[in-house]
């Protein structure tokens, strides 16, 4: 026991009087080093050993004494370790006999998203650090700038490969700044506008007072060439791209001046019985007329013209510039029309009953019979076509037949009812053509009659008609308004 607490008191003894080793230096005395202070406690150790026969009570007493005989050990001094070296308090104290101290390197992404780790982390005191590069993403619209000690960026700053020397933990913030773009502008009009240089969050200014030639008014801007309004002239945007450096171009829009075309008929109609239809042109807009939508009986489409006589076909191309820049805002296109070219062909058959039977000269064969074939025409064509008068609608001729004394004729219809209208009147005969077509044929029938007592007989029956013709004398005096031509045509059996 009593070379256990001389043991103790002699290690309470130094590290005691430990701190003072260093005034010890500046008198004569000569530093121990940390082997000859450990050599110096063995030999104290010595001198107060008991007998070698006393060393197993010793070994036997070796155990924790009892609490009122426990000394407590000295206080270390805060600031340095067993062996007098500085350290800053932290668990990277070198142990009595081990190695120097070690700190960390560690990156923040303040901000950012991601990790960046230094492999060679942890490094011993004093070593040479060299910061990595960013491996960080950066904030949106932002752009890695540095590193710093402080987030703020208020500390230390180091860049990409640069250097330090290490003598604690230290952390690297990563230090963004705002992305710089360049917006340019392609006005169209008879301005420039100069491109500006913006920061990410900075606004930019889309005012713009220039004029086009052909337009109304100034719109906005647009991110395409040709594209609808993105940015109203008063708008004040930001953050148009999130690519350091680059260009974003803006394009005019104008609010074109405009030229509206009215389709008059003419006297025709569409399908829905309109009088008219419109049409609206753009300036730099050129393209093609409306499609004649009108139709006229009888007549033909063709071609339009305007206010000043200026003609334009069907499905023209119309270019709107001139005339809009002249200040003109409506323009009127009316159809022009011209008769169709229609080869109406009258026939006059001879008409009789014959055992009972109705014949005529259109088909029955007999000794002979003559027909009466009147061709009526817009045109005169080689002599052979007579003009048809088209002064009324329904186109309508009138012909008149006559007859010897004594013999009256009677017309009979024998096309379709309604169709060919054919009306007689004291002689006359009137038809009437219903249909728009060409090449159409009318078929007209007539009886002869011998005349009895100043009225009319019986009508003359057989198919004997050429002896008919020549007996009742029939003849085509003519038409209303024009000659009319016929052929009497005799049919051999």
């Amino acid at each position: 026991m009593k070379k256990l607490l001389a043991l103790i008191l002699v290690l309470v003894m130094v590290l005691s009087i430990a701190p003072l080793g260093v005034l010890a230096q500046e008198g004569t005395e000569e530093e121990k080093t940390p082997a000859e202070e450990l050599f110096t406690l063995e030999s104290a150790e010595e001198q107060v050993q008991t007998p070698q026969a006393e060393e197993p009570e010793v070994k036997a007493l070796a155990e924790t004494p009892p609490a009122d005989l426990q000394e407590a050990p000295a206080e270390k001094p805060k600031d340095e370790d067993p062996v007098g070296e500085p350290t800053d308090g932290d668990d990277n104290l070198p142990l009595l006999g081990g190695g120097p101290a070690t700190y960390t390197v560690t990156y923040d992404a303040n901000g950012g998203t991601g990790t960046v780790t230094d492999t060679n982390s942890p490094y011993e005191e004093n070593a040479t650090v060299t910061v990595l590069a960013n491996g960080f993403t950066a904030p949106t619209g932002k752009k890695f700038v540095s590193w710093n000690t402080v987030a703020d960026g208020s500390g230390t700053s180091y860049s990409l490969n640069g250097t330090f020397t290490i003598t604690s933990n230290t952390t690297l913030y990563a230090i963004w700044e705002e992305i710089s773009y360049t917006v340019e502008f392609v006005t169209k009009g008879d301005a420039a506008k100069s491109s500006q240089e913006v920061k990410y969050s900075e606004e930019i200014d889309l005012s713009y007072s220039g004029t086009r030639k052909g337009y109304a008014s100034f719109a906005g801007w647009s991110t395409t060439d040709g594209g609808a309004v993105v940015y109203s002239v008063d708008a004040k945007p930001s953050k148009l791209t999130e690519t350091d450096g680059a260009t974003v171009t803006l394009y005019g829009v104008w609010i074109p001046k405009t030229l509206t075309i009215t389709f008059v008929g003419n006297g025709g109609q569409t399908k829905d019985k309109a009088p008219e239809y419109t049409q609206t042109f753009d300036y730099d807009g050129a393209a093609t007329l409306t499609a004649n939508q009108f139709t006229k009986s009888y007549f033909k489409f063709v071609e339009w013209k305007d206010e000043n006589g200026n003609t334009y076909a069907n499905k023209a191309l119309f270019d709107p510039n001139e005339l809009i820049e002249k200040g003109v805002t409506t323009l009127t296109l009316t159809a022009q029309w011209e008769m169709r070219q229609y080869n109406i062909t009258v026939k006059f058959y001879l008409y009789s009953e014959k055992n009972g039977k109705y014949v005529h000269t259109e088909k029955d064969v007999g000794s002979g019979y003559a027909t009466f074939e009147h061709i009526l025409a817009k045109d005169i064509k080689d002599g052979t076509q007579i003009p048809f008068n088209y002064a009324s609608f329904p186109p309508e001729k009138t012909f008149y037949f006559t007859a010897k004394d004594g013999y009256t004729l009677t017309y009979i219809e024998k096309t379709k009812t309604g169709q060919y209208p054919v009306t007689s009147t004291d002689g006359t005969l009137t038809v009437s053509s219903m249909e728009d077509t060409v090449g159409c044929t009318i078929k007209v029938y007539f009886k002869v009659s011998k005349s009895a007592g100043g009225g009319v007989g019986a009508a003359l029956t057989g198919d004997d008609f050429g002896t008919w013709v020549a007996l009742a004398g029939i003849s085509l005096l003519g038409a209303t308004g024009t000659g009319i031509m016929y052929k009497k045509r005799r049919r051999e059996q």
